[in-house]
């Protein structure tokens, strides 16, 4: 059986899923205000989406009133909207890699204590990088390079 609507289908009750659904929200976060005497402060919070026209974004954000966030912009230490093939996205995995090796240089550690944390440690950080981008030739050779 194929997911979402047949042909035929009447959208209102879908629309009023989807409205309900977003209310929800609303009265739990309202529930937890209250229970908790936490306030959320949504001039404090913002915006930000990528793929959804300019002019949308910006009436949701008035809707919630909620500052807006410039494309690209950092969500849990990625960035996002940014070009993956471009170096400048990869620069905080760069810097954080050379930032760890040059710790381990100034420490008196053995070759073998070296190769297991390089093994280990240095190539679980770009993981999550990973995860979102797809990496260039020119930034997998600048990181082979350090």
């Amino acid at each position: 059986m194929l997911k979402g609507l047949r042909k035929g289908d009447p959208l209102t009750p879908f629309l009023y899923i989807i409205m309900a659904e977003g209310l929800t929200r609303l009265m739990r976060l309202r529930c937890f205000e209250l229970a908790s005497g936490l306030k959320t402060n949504f001039f404090k919070s913002c915006f930000g989406v990528v793929g959804i026209e300019r002019s949308e974004v910006e009436r949701f954000a008035h809707l919630l009133n909620c500052r807006l966030m410039e494309v690209p912009f950092m969500y849990m230490s990625i960035s996002i909207g940014a070009n993956p093939r471009l170096e400048s996205t990869w620069r905080p995995i760069i810097g954080k890699i050379q930032k760890k090796l040059g710790s381990w240089k100034q420490s008196m550690l053995s070759m073998a204590t070296r190769v297991c944390l390089i093994k280990f440690v240095l190539t679980s950080l770009p993981l999550f990088y990973l995860a979102f981008f797809k990496l260039s030739n020119k930034v997998a050779k600048q990181i082979v390079t350090i």
